[in-house]
């Protein structure tokens, strides 16, 4: 695809010049009033400055045989309406089709992540060329800012082939639980780097969809738990894996690094919560202490000074209620662990997991811990999680066998589950 940028005195004429040299199959991206040079008096005033495209290749058939079209002449209202800005409308040809040659019925997903396109050549009809997303190439001009405007602007029609991996890509990060203006920022950054060689199919749009995440996330992942760390506190809504969680690391602690571990329980409120803790205590070999209160949890950690690690279960409550939030934080105060992990189920709505964040607001959270990723297919949520939050990841539980089912989390477990 070419794209150039034409000016002209008015409306008219730069229809004229874009008809001349790109063709009447070129599609008007943007139009705008810009001024004229001030040093040249004949130039002086408002002009219109088109960005124009037409996709590489044969012109239509009256422009082989040199056939002249006639291009009318913009009414005020169409002249109007062409000098929104980029995104507030749809683009169009100067003949009225769909743009880059497409057609509705030809332009559509076929089911097995491939998208066909009028354009495509013969016997690839899964594939499609794409527009170059930087460097010099045939974009004339046009800046990088102009081209992701190009990019929300097609995908407006819903017909181009950008509009449909953009929203491909899009629909696929919401279904895992991504809020949607997050995941189509996303989308569109994978659009934008795709390659200018093209052509290429939806796993090439995956592909570059998962390069960008990873260097977004890269910060926020492969943060283990300190070797310095001698407090841990685990907090999370009630059912979400803290406990077994918990037994997870005491035991590769104590058994695994032979370190001096010991477990204290604050829940207090869930049947049979404190007899888990004690079975998996016993189990393991490493002591168990109960607190009821906040007065309990420093003397506890106190009577715990000469271990290496102690691993606190606080109580899994619906913290959308104040008063839970407040006993938890006086808990934590008491505490004063060193690590705090908000430990959140991968297979929970991504809606439900960032209202849970919001209500722990006052209290410090310092890394997550996701459990349950044997249960859900996507880890989008817990991804958009990560991003909003600028929050680190440490640990994923794969299933319920203690101590084996947890993974430290790495860039490429989490980019292959979207």
């Amino acid at each position: 695809m070419r794209i150039k940028r034409f000016t002209a005195t008015d409306m008219a004429a730069a229809l004229a010049r874009v008809r001349e040299e790109l063709g009447a199959d070129a599609v008007i991206l943007n139009t705008r009033e810009v001024p004229g040079r001030r040093w040249l008096p004949w130039r002086a005033g408002k002009r219109i400055e088109i960005v124009a495209a037409v996709e590489d290749g044969p012109r239509d058939s009256a422009a082989v045989h040199g056939e002249r079209r006639s291009l009318p002449v913009p009414s005020p209202a169409e002249s109007s309406r062409r000098r929104q800005p980029v995104g507030a409308g749809h683009p169009a040809n100067l003949n009225g089709h769909l743009p880059l040659g497409t057609h509705p019925d030809q332009t559509r997903n076929d089911g097995t992540g491939r998208f066909s396109g009028q354009g495509a050549a013969a016997g690839q009809g899964n594939r499609y060329p794409w527009f170059p997303p930087s460097g010099q190439g045939n974009r004339a001009g046009v800046s990088d800012d102009e081209w992701r405007a190009l990019i929300r602007k097609l995908a407006c029609t819903g017909q181009s082939p950008a509009a449909l991996v953009l929203n491909e890509l899009t629909g696929r990060l919401v279904a895992g639980g991504m809020d949607e203006s997050r995941a189509h920022a996303l989308a569109e950054s994978a659009v934008l780097a795709m390659p200018d060689e093209g052509p290429w199919e939806m796993d090439v749009a995956m592909d570059r969809l998962r390069e960008v995440i990873r260097n977004q996330l890269d910060p926020w992942v492969s943060s283990p738990m300190s070797s310095d760390s001698r407090v841990i506190a685990m907090a999370g809504p009630t059912g979400v894996g803290k406990t077994t969680s918990i037994a997870k690391l005491a035991a590769i602690e104590a058994l695994d690094a032979g370190r001096r571990v010991a477990l204290i329980s604050a829940d207090t409120y869930r049947i049979a919560a404190v007899d888990q803790l004690r079975t998996y205590a016993e189990i393991i070999g490493i002591p168990c202490l109960v607190v009821y209160s906040t007065e309990e949890m420093r003397q506890a950690v106190e009577q715990l000074s000469g271990c290496d690690r102690i691993f606190i279960d606080t109580a899994g409550r619906n913290f959308i209620q104040r008063d839970h939030v407040a006993h938890l934080a006086g808990m934590l105060e008491a505490a004063r662990p060193d690590e705090t992990y908000l430990v959140l189920s991968l297979s929970g709505k991504g809606a439900d997991l960032r209202r849970m964040v919001d209500a722990l607001r006052d209290v410090r959270i310092d890394k997550y811990l996701f459990t349950k990723a044997d249960e859900t297919d996507s880890f989008a949520s817990a991804l958009d999680l990560v991003l909003k939050e600028t929050r680190p990841v440490s640990y994923i539980t794969t299933g319920q066998s203690v101590p084996d089912d947890i993974v430290e989390a790495t860039l490429s477990y989490l980019v292959e589950r979207l």
